[in-house]
Formats: C-alpha cells, sequence, structure tokens
C-alpha cells in the first residue's frame, strides 16, 4: 500500500512539473502573433475569376491565422473576434491590390502578397 501511494504522490510531482514546466511555453505561444501570406501575382485581379480565387485564399488565410470554431463558446467568441478583425484588415488590402492592378501589372510578381497577423 506505501508503494502505491508513494508512486501516486511521484506521479502528481511529476505531472505538476510538467504543467509548470509547459506554461510558458503556451503563454509564449498566446503573445507570438500568428501570420499567413496570400499571394496574388498569378491573379488576373481585373477579372471576377480571379478576385473570388483571391477572397478564397484570403478566407483560407484567416483560418490559418485566427482558428476554425469549435463549439467552445468561450474560445470560439475569440476566433470569431480574430477572424473579424483579420477580415476587416485582408478587405482593406484586398481592395487596395485590386483598385492598383492596372497600375502594378507589369511589375516583379514578388512582391504581390497580402500579409495576415492576427490581432
Amino acid at each position: 500500500m506505501t508503494m502505491i501511494k508513494t508512486f501516486g504522490a511521484t506521479l502528481a510531482l511529476a505531472a505538476a512539473a510538467t504543467i509548470a514546466v509547459s506554461a510558458p511555453a503556451v503563454a509564449a505561444q498566446a503573445d507570438a502573433k500568428a501570420s499567413a501570406h496570400v499571394p496574388y501575382s498569378d491573379l488576373n485581379l481585373s477579372s471576377a475569376q480571379g478576385r473570388e480565387v483571391l477572397d478564397r485564399r484570403i478566407e483560407r488565410a484567416i483560418e490559418k491565422v485566427c482558428g476554425q470554431t469549435t463549439g467552445n463558446i468561450g474560445l470560439d467568441a475569440s476566433v470569431r473576434e480574430c477572424q473579424r478583425e483579420t477580415r476587416s484588415t485582408a478587405r482593406e488590402a484586398r481592395d487596395l491590390a485590386v483598385a492598383s492592378y492596372g497600375e502594378n501589372r507589369l511589375a516583379g510578381g514578388s512582391d504581390k502578397v497580402i500579409r495576415l497577423v492576427a490581432n
């Protein structure tokens, strides 16, 4: 019986140590902002089809940056807020890319990227 109690105490101590060590790592991850790049140099933004493809890429990037809803009310609220804020920022960058498409069509394609960062 003493051996079982000792093993249980050791197991509990090990679990507590693991949590204590991993807590700073989890906090550091929460502070790190997720980001995604949405390239559009291969798209014709003067066409509806090109803009639709860009919009789909932006939505996938928003999910990558903010995550997806899971059914957890508390977590989902923060995910939806992140998606809303990131979508608003992305919309501005998308509209600017579309508006300036004709001007930049002959420019190098490597700089044609929308960068999204979770707020």
